[in-house]
């Protein structure tokens, strides 16, 4: 195969049309995993961006700055994350998908996804926002023990 062949295909498989729906509920089955592999992507762009100043001993006020821990930190909870709503997907397509815990615990999945990233980089550049962490902490506790709760016997 040639590489424009190639190309060309790759550009099909990654911008093809949307799927077709028959319902609403297969919509709501695809937030969790469509946001998955969107933190996931912004993880590594951010991870990119900040792969691309790692040599310099001075980037973002030197290695152990509050301000490049934070962005660290940022890009790693959008990866981690995205890898959790990934996964709690699957897992609640095979084992829960008619539970009554089920919104809560998917939508404080995918707010808590959103939320930690955007206050570790809000507050790596403004100090005063370090008191959002207890939103997506609080959000991603919901998450948490709610799908816990989900599992319990």
């Amino acid at each position: 195969m040639r590489c424009s062949q190639l190309l060309a295909q790759w550009w099909r498989v990654i911008f093809r049309p949307p799927l077709r729906l028959t319902s609403v509920g297969e919509i709501k089955d695809m937030y969790n995993r469509f946001t998955g592999w969107l933190l996931i992507a912004v993880g590594f762009a951010t991870g990119v961006g900040l792969g691309l100043g790692f040599h310099r001993e001075d980037f973002l006020c030197g290695y152990s700055s509050l301000r490049r821990r934070l962005l660290r930190l940022g890009h790693i909870a959008c990866v981690a994350l995205g890898i959790i709503n990934v996964l709690f997907d699957v897992w609640q397509r095979h084992a829960y998908a008619e539970h009554e815990l089920l919104p809560l615990a998917s939508w404080s999945w995918i707010l808590g996804g959103f939320t930690m990233p955007l206050v570790c980089f809000a507050s790596a550049f403004k100090s005063e926002l370090r008191h959002l962490f207890c939103l997506p902490v609080a959000l991603l506790l919901t998450a948490g023990i709610t799908t816990l709760r989900m599992a319990w016997p």
